[in-house]
């Protein structure tokens, strides 16, 4: 008898959540005509998302993490759609999903509304420089950041300017990842000057494969203090 009693009240909350989300597809609203149009389609991290979001839930999700899912133009733009409504979000977290620049662009729009953003990875998406500008754009609005990798996205020297431009502004950040890409020794150490502005910084992940050990000794001394982590992975 307690048995039927307990998958009843399951039943029951399982009918209430799916009339939710049905009702909530069929508003007006940009997010539930999405979710009504591209459901058959969402990866199951995104979907995950929009039902949490559709049920009144959109305040307990912390963070997100999607890796290896190739979200191309339609992924990018349902994540972007859906960011700006999580005003708890403390972690996004992007690895190898072939995100582009065009990607990147779209979602740098909606990071800067991210106001509890503690970690922000952006890592082996091929952004490149152009891309690199987008989301630096975003980051002196993200004041509560602590961790950034744009680790692997082919950035080069001309896409570390935009970097450098942005980072000062950050006043919590400890951990800064720019390893597996173009920039070297030149771009690096304007990269280290703008970090040297900011008293929390901890470590700074980089690559030293095309950096002059003259460079290094000069990143060193800008960075007094910093742990430099050439060659460990985050």
């Amino acid at each position: 008898m307690g048995n039927l009693t307990s998958c009843s009240c399951i039943n029951q909350e399982r009918l209430k959540e799916d009339q939710i989300i049905t009702a909530a597809a069929k508003s007006d609203s940009a997010i539930g005509i999405s979710y009504q149009k591209y459901e058959s389609n969402m990866i199951p991290e995104i979907k995950e998302i929009y039902i949490k979001y559709l049920n009144g839930k959109g305040n307990s999700i912390r963070n997100i993490q999607i890796i290896d899912r190739g979200l191309g133009e339609i992924g990018c733009m349902l994540l972007s759609l859906i960011i700006p409504e999580l005003p708890n979000l403390e972690e996004l977290n992007l690895v190898s999903n072939q995100i582009g620049t065009s990607g990147a662009i779209k979602l740098s729009s909606e990071l800067a509304k991210l106001d509890n953003l503690c970690i922000l990875i952006i890592a082996y998406n091929h952004i490149g420089d152009d891309g690199i500008m987008a989301m630096s754009s975003a980051i002196p609005f993200l004041k509560n950041l602590k961790l950034i990798s744009f680790e692997g996205n082919e950035i080069t020297n001309e896409g570390a300017k935009n970097i450098t431009n942005n980072l000062k502004e950050m006043e919590h950040l400890k951990i800064f990842n720019i390893k597996n890409n173009e920039i070297t020794g030149r771009g690096m150490k304007k990269i280290a000057e703008a970090l040297s502005d900011i008293s929390t910084l901890e470590e700074f992940y980089f690559d030293i494969d095309e950096i002059r050990s003259k460079d290094l000794d000069i990143i060193e001394e800008i960075l007094l203090g910093v742990s430099l982590n050439t060659h460990k992975e985050i």
